[in-house]
């Protein structure tokens, strides 16, 4: 973005992502929608402050988690000083367990109790959310031990983890400011 928040460059993960209006949002002449959030942040940073800003919002049911540097311009036809802004989808607990729910084909019931299960609840407070008693609930996490090759509640909640970056189609960002080598050469 220009000093004026035009937007002068995006790339289709981000372009994806401000597509979609939530609650509090601007359209900016480039069409694409920017968080109200994300507009009062930079609004209300000094100029010479360049430290980089962090702000999370919601679009729809996704949380999304912006950076924002303030970077300056080698380049002739940039103005002097660029606003980068780096989006991340955040992953909740939730998003996870619906994630890990389609990997292993858990029924609806099974999805519920392993929600239950990632919260930390005990397996007494899961059956009476359920409305079943604690024996059915030690069925349904049998079952999806045997689903998800787990043998412990543990295993199971290990096996979310170990999933969940793998179920995030999301590019991890590089970190700003890395040197890498190409052939030879520094990018």
């Amino acid at each position: 973005m220009d000093p004026s928040f035009k937007i002068i460059a995006i790339d289709g993960g981000a372009a994806a992502i401000l597509k979609y209006p939530n609650q509090r949002s601007v359209k900016v002449e480039s069409g694409y929608i920017i968080p109200k959030e994300i507009l009062e942040m930079l609004q209300s940073r000094q100029p010479t402050d360049l430290s980089p800003l962090t702000i999370a919002f919601r679009i729809r049911k996704c949380e999304y988690i912006c950076r924002a540097y303030l970077m300056e311009s080698q380049v002739e036809f940039l103005p002097n000083s660029i606003v980068a802004l780096v989006l991340e989808r955040h992953l909740s607990a939730s998003d996870s367990v619906d994630e890990v729910a389609a990997l292993y084909h858990l029924t609806p019931r099974e999805k519920q109790a392993l929600r239950g299960l990632s919260t930390g609840l005990t397996s007494y407070e899961v059956a009476e959310q359920m409305d079943i008693s604690p024996n059915t609930l030690k069925s349904f996490l049998r079952l999806i031990m045997i689903k998800m090759g787990a043998t412990s509640r543990a295993g199971i909640v290990a096996r979310i983890l170990q999933n969940r970056p793998l179920l995030s189609n999301a590019p991890v960002p590089a970190p700003v400011g890395t040197l890498t080598h190409k052939d030879g050469d520094l990018v």
